[in-house]
């Protein structure tokens, strides 16, 4: 809770500033994303009552947000304002004094309790790189990062240009590879 009180006044001067129009970049995008999928996950969570996973997720956008760091960029300042908004809306539940405080300090509105819960883009929780992990006979050896759309060709590809999965694969004959879309690939050597 401090560091969602930290984050507001921080940034309370950006309350009102708005996203500009048109498709946004760098860390405009990353704020962009980190607040829809949070919004996403909290959401599930709580319709799981799966309470301790929501508010794992509030904290990770709010570490999100502490990484971007100061905004520069009209873009980046819009992208914090909406994360700011959207973390006030789904903080309400869990912290509801917190979350009237800091909406009443930056000037919106109404309460927090009475607006709508927060929708989320669902191009924006889509994710554009995945990370694969990479075994060999069961045993971690290293972590990719592929395309989402990529296949298990070229994620093989990616995975044995690795130093430390070459190195556990040098001399051995892959007997089978097991391949579990956007989660790992494991090499059978023997």
């Amino acid at each position: 809770m401090k560091r969602v009180w930290a984050l507001a006044l921080q940034h309370q001067s950006l309350a009102k500033v708005a996203l500009p129009s048109g498709p946004v970049a760098g860390t405009a995008l990353e704020i962009r994303r980190a607040a829809h999928k949070c919004v996403k996950r909290v959401g599930e969570a709580i319709e799981r009552l799966s309470f301790n996973t929501a508010i794992a997720g509030i904290m990770e956008l709010a570490n999100a947000l502490y990484a971007a760091g100061t905004p520069q960029t009209e873009a980046e300042k819009g992208a914090m304002a909406e994360a700011l908004r959207r973390l006030l809306l789904i903080i309400s539940p869990f912290a509801p004094h917190l979350a009237e405080e800091i909406w009443s300090s930056y000037g919106y509105p109404g309460l927090v309790a009475a607006q709508p819960w927060p929708s989320f883009d669902p191009a924006l929780v889509v994710d554009d790189i995945l990370p694969y992990a990479v075994q060999v006979n069961g045993k971690l050896r290293a972590e990719i990062r592929v395309p989402a759309e990529s296949g298990e060709a070229e994620v093989r590809a990616a995975a044995e240009g690795d130093e430390k999965v070459r190195s556990s694969l040098a001399g051995k004959n892959v007997r089978k590879v097991v391949f579990v879309p956007r989660r790992l690939i494991n090499f059978v050597v023997s």
